[in-house]
């Protein structure tokens, strides 16, 4: 019991005796207390762990990202010719085969073109940007990477929910009407009756959010927004 005594005596009183040490200067006291250690807070499952350290020091931010059982696709970002951030999609080949497979080899660039140099464009504020138009960047051109250019989505049931990635169904033609090619959209807020969904949104929702704002009132992005470079994780 004496023990116990005097190892909380040591640590708790003892430590708090030394971090105030009392220095006599004309006539005054001045106390000097060790600046506190870094803790960890850790907020959200996907967020970042952040290291408080003392106010002469910075604050230590570290992206995490749990491990994904999914593929997970990387698109770096540009804004009138200044990187702006990455957003990175994670695909569901489980739910969506086609869907999944013509986004990935249309990312990794496997057939010799790809969402590299594509632009957004459209932009509608808090609702959903589209891309993946590598033929005129204006919603007219792209394809899939299958023979027949166009195909039906899979029948995922996903809902369009914020952060969920679907593919745009075309209207370009009326034989293909309803089917879906390359493009693809980001959505913001809940979209019923939009289906195509095949993955969802793990990291840069925010940079989505704020390009969403660039657009005019027809959609038309007022800043040139383009990937500047993509691939797998």
């Amino acid at each position: 019991a004496n023990y116990c005594m005097s190892q909380l005596y040591s640590r708790h009183v003892l430590s708090k005796q030394q971090q105030q040490q009392h220095l006599q200067h004309n006539g005054t006291v001045e106390y000097v207390v060790k600046p506190p250690q870094p803790t960890f807070v850790h907020p959200e499952p996907i967020g970042t762990i952040v290291a408080v350290q003392s106010p002469q020091q910075s604050v230590v931010t570290l992206n995490v990202r749990p491990p994904s059982p999914y593929p997970l696709y990387f698109f770096n970002i540009e804004v009138n010719g200044t990187p702006h951030g990455r957003m990175v999609i994670e695909t569901r080949p489980d739910a969506a085969p086609k869907m999944a497979r013509n986004f990935a080899v249309l990312t990794t660039g496997e057939m010799g073109y790809s969402y590299k140099g594509c632009a957004i464009f459209q932009c509608w504020e808090g609702e959903s940007v589209i891309t993946g138009d590598f033929e005129l960047n204006n919603g007219r051109g792209g394809r899939s990477i299958y023979e027949e250019g166009y195909f039906m989505p899979d029948d995922t049931k996903f809902p369009a929910v914020r952060g969920a990635v679907g593919m745009r169904r075309t209207q370009k033609r009326h034989d293909n009407l309803g089917m879906v090619g390359s493009q693809f959209r980001c959505i913001l807020q809940e979209m019923r009756g939009f289906t195509a969904i095949f993955g969802h949104i793990v990291e840069g929702l925010e940079l989505i959010e704020k390009i969403s704002t660039f657009g005019d009132q027809t959609g038309k992005p007022t800043k040139n927004v383009v990937i500047t470079n993509c691939g797998k994780l």
